[in-house]
């Protein structure tokens, strides 16, 4: 039983990683935000990256390109629960 809900767990943040991952990306390449799918990714990730504001400058400038580092963050954050999930899948 604690097997299968570590493996909905590590299926739930890894969708929500590649849901930041999109955003980021779409950021990244300044994509619309009136864009119906662009839309859809930035309000649906928003709850996710919304706690990693305030910790870093929310963007940083490289050339021309804006990179959003809460975006970045909260990818890193995912990446370390979606691994430490995985290991409890593999120890049970």
């Amino acid at each position: 039983m604690l097997k299968l809900l570590a493996k909905i767990a590590y299926t739930v943040v890894v969708l929500a990683q590649l849901l930041v991952s999109l955003r980021f990306v779409l950021k990244f390449v300044d994509a619309d935000p009136q864009n119906a799918f662009a839309h859809w990714i930035f309000e649906n990730s928003t709850p996710i990256v919304e706690p990693f504001k305030g910790l870093v400058p929310e963007f940083y400038r490289i050339g021309g390109f804006d990179i959003e580092l809460t975006s970045l963050l909260a990818i890193i954050c995912l990446g370390l629960i979606t691994y430490a999930l995985k290991q409890m899948v593999k120890t049970f």
